[in-house]
C-alpha cells in the first residue's frame, strides 16, 4: 500500500483489502478515486495504527515533509507589520 499526500489528506492507494482497512481511525471510503483517505493531521496516528496492525505500507507522505521549500519574501501589508 502507498501513503500519498494529495489536497491536505492522506489516499491509501493500492490496499489490498480497503474493507479490512476501513475501521482506521479517521478514514473514509473515497468513491471518487476508490481509495480510503484521511486527514493529514492524522498521518502519525495512521502510520502507528498500521504498523500496529502489520500492514505493509510505503509512505510517501513523510518523504514530502523532507523536501524544503522555498519562501518568497512578500510585501507586509501595514496592519500586518
Amino acid at each position: 500500500m502507498r501513503l500519498l499526500f494529495d489536497q491536505g489528506t492522506i489516499l491509501l492507494l493500492e490496499a489490498e483489502s480497503a474493507s479490512s482497512l476501513a475501521d482506521l481511525p479517521l478514514a473514509l471510503w473515497e468513491p471518487r478515486v476508490k481509495a480510503l483517505r484521511c486527514p493529514a493531521r492524522g498521518h502519525h496516528r495512521l502510520v502507528a495504527e498500521l504498523a500496529r496492525r502489520g500492514v505493509p505500507f510505503r509512505d510517501e507522505v513523510a518523504r514530502l515533509a523532507d523536501t524544503p521549500t522555498e519562501l518568497q519574501p512578500c510585501e507586509l501589508r501595514p496592519y500586518q507589520e
